[in-house]
C-alpha cells in the first residue's frame, strides 16, 4: 500500500509540474529567457549527491516539459553525456538501467551520444531492458539505425544467447528493424530453441513489413524438423492475411505428425481469416484430432473465419461435447459467430449454460447465445425463462457479449439492461460502462440523462463513458447545468466530474459550478474546486471565493483542493503556503488500522467515503507547495522533515525540497547536506566559503526545525560535521555564526556544542596566531622600506636611526640588535658618513710607520698600558693582537 502512495505521489508531482509549466507559457514567453525559478530547481535536483533523487528528476521530467523549456532540453542534453550518466546505464540496479533508458527514449535523436553504449545493453538478462534499449536505438533515428546494423550482425554470433538477444532486440524496433527480415527467417533453422524463439517473436513484431519473407518460411514449413516447421508457422501466424499465398501449405501441415506443428498451422490459418476458407474442411477434420490444443486452435480458426465455415457447423458442434473443459469453452464461443447456420445448435448451448460445470464454458455458451440474438430466442422459446435465473455474470454476458468479440453493439438495449437488473446484479454491466465500452457520442443525452437515475452505482457507471467523451459533449453543457441544481448531493458530484473531463470547454458552465464551492456536502465541494481548475483562466473570477475555502472549510480535502485550484489559475500567494505547511502535519483521524476496521465494522455508512488519506493530503500538498518557488526556509524545513518522516518517499521529497528551493544557491547548499545523506553522497572537499554559506543556510533553518525532531537531529550532526572540516580556519565573523550555533545545539546536543567551542578555541589561537604573523611581516617590512629609503632621507635618519628611543620602542627590541650585528646592516647604517669618515682620517697624510710605533697596547693579564714597539719583544709563543681597524683598506 506504502509504494502504492509512493508511485502515486510520483505521478502526481510529474503530472502537476507538467500541468502548471504548460499553464505558465504563455506569460513566461512574456519574460524573455528567464526561466521560472521551479524549473530551476527541477534541474537543481539533478545534481544532487544521492542517485536517487537524480533518478526520481528524471522520473519527474517528462517529454512535454522537455519542448516546452529550452533549459530543461539543454540541461538534459549535457546530463546525458556525463559520466554519472553513464553510471546509471552500467548501474547493477536493473531499475536504475530501465530509468536511465527512458530518458533516452524521450530524447530521441538528442540521445546519440550514448548509442555505442546502448549496443551493449541489447543483450542485457534483463528483457525489459533490452527492449527500453531497442526502442531507444529506435528513437534516435540514424543514430540508432547505426547500432541496429551492428546488432543484425550479432544474429550470426556464435552464442547462443547473443543470438536470442539481437532477435529480441530487433522485435522491440518493430518495423526499424525490417530490413533484417531475412536473417530473422534464417534463425527459424537455429538449433537452439531460444533463439528460433526469439526470431518467431521478432517476425511477429515486424508483422506485415516482414511479408517478403513470406515464400521462405513457406519453404521451412517443409523442413525435416519438427521445431522449425512450428516456428515458420508462427512466424506466418504474424502476417496475417498478407501471407495468404501459404496457406495451401499451412492446410497440409494440419496433418503433420506433430501435434504442436498442427496446432501452429491451425493458427496461422485462423490468422488468415477469411483468406483461407478454401482450408476450412482440412480444419473441421481436425476436431477429432487426439490433441486436445489442436483441437482448441482448430474451434478458434474456424470461429475466427465465421459465417464462411458455416458448413461445418457440425463438425464444430461435436467440440461441444469435447471432454476438455477449455476445448468446449473455444467452441461455444466460436458458435456465435456462425450466425443463422448455428440455429440448431442453440439447444446445446442452453445446456451448456445452464448445466456445464466450468464457468468458462457457461459464460461463452452465455455469449454466443447473446450473439444469436433472436435467433436463439426463435428456437428455444423457453430462454426467456431460463435468463432471469440465471446468475447475474451470465446474463451480462449475454448481453455483451457480441461487444467483447468486437462486433456489434445495442447499446440502448444495455442500457436498458442495466437500469432494469436488481442492484445487486449490476456489477459487470457497470464495470464494463466504467471501464472498458466506448459509448458512441449519439448515446451521450441518455447518459447524461441517467446522471439523475435515483441509484448511485448507474449514476457512477454512466459517468464513466460521459468523462471519456470530454469536450465531445460541450453541447450537453445546458442540460448538465440543470442537473447541478439536483437535491442529490451525488448527482452533482458526478455532473461536476463530467464537467471537469471537459477542460476550458466547460467555461460556459463556470458560474454554476462557482456557486458550487458554498455547497453543503463537502464532497461536491471539493469536486467544484476541482472543475474551476481544469476550466483554465476563465474560472478566476472565482479565485477570491477559493481563497475563503482554502482558509476557512473544515474539510482538509476541501481546502486542499481550493489550494490545488489557485495553482492551476497561478493565483497561490505568500500567504497560501503557512496552509500547506499545515497540511504536511496532516494525520488521519483514526490512523490506527484495527480502529478502522472496527469503525467499518460498526459504522459502514459512516466509513463508506472516508476523507482524503494522509498520504494523498501529503503529496498533494507538497506538490502545490513547490509549484510556488522560490520558498522561504519555513517551508523547505516541512519538507525536508517529510524526506525525514518517510524515508521510503525520500527521494521524491528531496526533489520537492529542490524545487521549492528554485535552484537559490544557499538553498542547493543545504540540501548537499541533508537529510539522511551517506557520506558517498556529502560534499567530498568542499570549499571554505561553500562551507561558510553552507553554515548560515543551517543558521536559517534551523528556528523551524523546532517542531521536526528527525530533521533537526540531522541538522545538528551536519552543523558538527562541517565545523570540523574547517577547523582552526574560521574567520573571526564565522565565530561568532559558530557561536550561535554552540548556544543552539546546548540544549540538546551538548557533545556537538562542545565540539563547536572547541573549534572556535582553535579558531581563536589560529586567529591570534595568524594575526602575530602578519604584525611581524607588516612590522619587518616597514623597517625594511626604512633601511630601503634611509640612505636617500636625512628625515628618516635623523628620525628612525638616530634616535635612540624611537628605534628602540618601534623597533620592538630586533630592529637594533640586528643593525649591530648584522654586518650588511651595519655597513647599510654607515653608509651615508662614508666619505665624511674618510675626510676625518686624512688618509693622505697618513703614515703607516708612525701610526703603529705610537699605538698603545694593554695586557689583558698585566692590565699594563704600553707602546706597541714595547710590549712586542716581550711577547712568548702564539698570541693575538685586538685593536681598531680603522678604516682598512677603505679606497682613495
Amino acid at each position: 500500500m506504502r509504494s502504492a502512495c509512493i508511485g502515486w505521489a510520483v505521478w502526481l508531482l510529474g503530472f502537476s509540474l507538467v500541468f502548471s509549466e504548460a499553464r505558465a507559457t504563455s506569460i513566461e514567453s512574456t519574460q524573455g529567457d528567464k526561466t521560472p525559478p521551479r524549473v530551476l530547481g527541477w534541474l537543481a535536483s539533478l545534481d544532487d549527491g544521492n542517485d536517487e533523487v537524480a533518478l526520481q528528476a528524471l522520473e519527474f521530467i517528462g517529454e512535454g516539459s522537455l519542448k516546452r523549456q529550452p533549459a530543461i532540453r539543454r540541461r538534459l542534453q549535457s546530463f546525458i553525456k556525463e559520466p554519472r550518466f553513464g553510471r546509471f546505464l552500467n548501474s547493477s540496479n536493473p531499475h536504475t538501467r530501465e530509468r536511465s533508458l527512458n530518458l533516452l527514449l524521450i530524447m530521441g535523436e538528442h540521445g546519440k551520444a550514448q548509442a555505442s553504449r546502448l549496443r551493449e545493453m541489447l543483450v542485457d538478462p534483463e528483457t525489459k531492458v533490452r527492449e527500453l534499449a531497442a526502442r531507444a536505438l529506435r528513437a534516435m533515428g540514424s543514430a540508432g539505425e547505426e547500432q541496429i546494423a551492428i546488432l543484425g550482425a550479432s544474429l550470426k554470433d556464435p552464442n547462443a544467447e547473443v543470438r536470442g538477444a539481437a532477435a529480441f532486440a530487433l522485435a522491440a524496433m518493430e518495423g526499424a528493424a525490417k530490413s533484417h527480415a531475412p536473417s530473422l527467417s534464417e534463425l527459424l533453422k537455429d538449433p537452439d530453441d531460444g533463439v528460433r524463439g526469439a526470431a518467431v517473436m521478432a517476425l511477429m513484431a515486424l508483422g506485415t513489413d516482414a511479408r517478403t519473407q513470406a515464400p521462405q518460411l513457406g519453404a521451412l514449413l517443409l523442413d525435416p524438423n519438427a521445431k522449425i516447421r512450428m516456428a515458420a508457422a508462427q512466424a506466418l501466424m504474424a502476417m496475417g492475411e498478407e501471407a495468404r499465398e501459404q496457406a495451401p501449405r499451412l492446410g497440409r501441415l494440419l496433418s503433420d505428425s506433430e501435434p504442436s506443428v498442427r496446432e501452429a498451422a491451425a493458427h496461422a490459418l485462423m490468422a488468415m481469416r477469411t483468406e483461407a476458407r478454401g482450408q476450412v474442411h482440412l480444419l473441421a477434420g481436425l476436431v477429432h484430432d487426439p490433441n486436445a490444443g489442436v483441437r482448441m486452435a482448430s474451434a478458434r480458426a474456424l470461429g475466427a473465419m465465421g459465417v464462411e465455415a458455416r458448413a461445418h457447423v457440425l463438425q464444430l458442434a461435436i467440440l461441444l461435447n469435447d471432454p476438455d473443459a477449455e476445448v468446449r469453452a473455444v467452441a461455444a464461443g466460436a458458435m456465435g459467430s456462425m450466425g443463422a447456420a448455428a440455429g440448431g445448435q442453440v439447444e446445446r448451448l442452453v445446456t451448456l449454460l445452464t448445466q456445464d460445470e466450468n464457468y468458462q464454458v457457461r459464460r461463452n455458451a452465455a455469449g454466443a447465445l447473446g450473439e444469436l440474438g433472436d435467433e436463439a430466442r426463435r428456437q428455444v422459446p423457453r430462454l426467456e425463462e431460463i435468463i432471469p435465473r440465471l446468475d447475474a455474470d451470465l446474463r451480462v454476458e449475454m448481453v455483451t457479449g457480441a461487444a467483447g468479440r468486437n462486433m456489434r453493439m445495442d447499446y440502448s438495449y444495455l442500457l436498458d439492461v442495466m437500469t432494469s437488473l436488481p442492484v445487486h446484479e449490476r456489477a459487470f454491466i457497470m464495470a464494463m460502462l466504467i471501464f472498458h465500452s466506448e459509448f458512441p457520442v449519439e448515446q451521450a443525452p441518455r447518459l447524461v440523462d441517467l446522471l439523475a437515475h435515483p441509484e448511485d452505482d448507474v449514476r457512477m457507471a454512466v459517468a464513466g463513458p460521459l468523462r471519456r467523451m470530454g469536450p465531445k459533449i460541450v453541447d450537453r453543457i445546458p442540460r448538465l447545468i440543470e442537473l447541478l441544481e439536483n437535491k442529490d448531493e451525488d448527482v452533482r458530484r458526478h455532473v461536476l466530474r463530467v464537467l471537469e473531463s471537459m477542460g476550458e470547454a466547460a467555461q460556459a458552465a463556470v458560474d454554476p459550478v462557482g456557486r458550487l464551492l458554498k455547497d453543503s456536502d463537502k464532497e461536491v465541494r471539493e469536486q467544484a474546486a476541482k472543475t474551476l481548475a481544469a476550466m483554465g483562466d476563465s474560472a478566476k473570477t472565482h479565485a477570491p471565493q477559493l481563497n475563503v475555502l482554502a482558509e476557512e472549510d473544515d474539510a482538509t480535502s476541501v481546502r486542499l483542493a481550493a489550494l490545488e485550484a489557485l495553482g492551476a489559475m497561478r493565483e497561490l500567494k505568500g500567504e497560501h503556503a503557512p496552509m500547506l505547511l499545515a497540511m504536511l502535519a496532516y494525520q488521519e483521524p483514526f490512523s490506527d488500522v484495527k480502529t478502522q476496521e472496527s469503525l467499518q465494522n460498526m459504522f459502514p455508512s459512516m466509513m463508506q467515503h472516508p476523507d482524503t488519506t494522509a498520504a494523498e493530503v501529503h503529496a498533494r500538498a507538497g506538490t502545490t507547495l513547490a509549484s510556488m518557488a522560490p520558498l522561504g526556509m519555513d517551508a523547505i524545513a516541512a519538507i525536508l522533515a517529510m524526506a525525514s518522516k518517510e524515508p521510503q518517499g525520500r527521494a521524491e521529497w528531496l526533489v520537492r525540497a529542490h524545487i521549492a528551493g528554485g535552484g537559490v544557491r544557499r538553498t542547493e547548499l543545504l540540501l548537499q547536506w541533508l537529510v539522511g545523506r551517506t557520506a558517498s553522497e556529502l560534499p567530498q572537499a568542499p570549499a571554505l566559503d561553500d562551507a561558510r554559506e553552507a553554515l548560515m543556510a543551517f543558521n536559517d533553518l534551523w528556528p523551524y526545525t523546532k517542531e521536526h525532531a528527525g530533521l533537526r537531529d540531522d541538522l545538528a550532526q551536519q552543523i558538527a560535521r562541517v565545523t570540523s572540516l574547517f577547523s582552526g580556519r574560521w574567520s573571526e565573523s564565522d565565530v561568532e555564526l559558530l557561536a550561535v550555533h554552540a548556544m543552539n545545539l546546548q540544549e540538546f546536543y551538548p557533545m556537538h556544542a562542545e565540539n563547536l567551542r572547541s573549534a572556535i578555541g582553535q579558531s581563536e589561537r589560529w586567529r591570534k596566531a595568524t594575526a602575530f604573523f602578519w604584525v611581524l611581516v607588516t612590522h619587518s617590512f616597514f623597517w625594511i622600506l626604512l633601511l630601503y629609503f634611509y640612505p636617500r632621507f636625512p628625515q628618516v635618519q635623523a628620525f628612525f636611526f638616530w634616535s635612540p628611543w624611537v628605534r628602540r620602542f618601534t623597533g620592538f627590541g630586533y630592529v637594533g640588535l640586528l643593525l649591530t650585528w648584522v654586518p650588511f646592516l651595519r655597513r647599510r647604517l654607515l653608509s651615508p658618513f662614508k666619505y665624511l669618515l674618510v675626510a676625518d682620517a686624512e688618509l693622505a697624510k697618513f703614515d703607516p710607520a708612525t701610526y703603529f710605533k705610537e699605538s698603545m697596547v694593554s695586557s689583558p693579564v698585566s692590565r699594563k698600558t704600553e707602546s706597541l714597539t714595547s710590549a712586542i719583544p716581550q711577547l712568548k709563543g702564539p698570541s693575538i693582537l685586538e685593536g681598531a681597524s680603522g678604516l682598512g683598506a677603505v679606497p682613495d
